[in-house]
């Protein structure tokens, strides 16, 4: 479950460059550097920094995530691309 939106400090997407300044962790967790996140302009897989500020997820970051969050990543991403579509024209 997508937990409540927390405000961050205005960042950009560095695939998109959309805005980011808010971000929800699953089960109501503030989200933390090392975590991953997706654009919701591009769906792209972002990761917190130490600042909280997002980089590009590398192939490592991705190979390192347990089973259960790509699980939730993968229906995040779902998620979010239906959301892209619906909100394309």
């Amino acid at each position: 479950m997508i937990g409540r939106v927390i405000k961050l400090e205005k960042d950009y997407c560095p695939v998109c460059l959309y805005t980011l300044d808010a971000a929800s962790g699953f089960d109501n967790n503030r989200p933390e550097p090392g975590d991953i996140t997706v654009c919701l302009n591009c769906a792209f897989i972002l990761v917190f920094k130490k600042n909280m500020k997002v980089r590009k997820a590398t192939n490592k970051d991705l190979s390192e995530l347990d089973k259960e969050t790509r699980e939730k990543l993968s229906k995040t991403l779902f998620v979010v691309n239906r959301y892209i579509i619906a909100n394309s024209n």
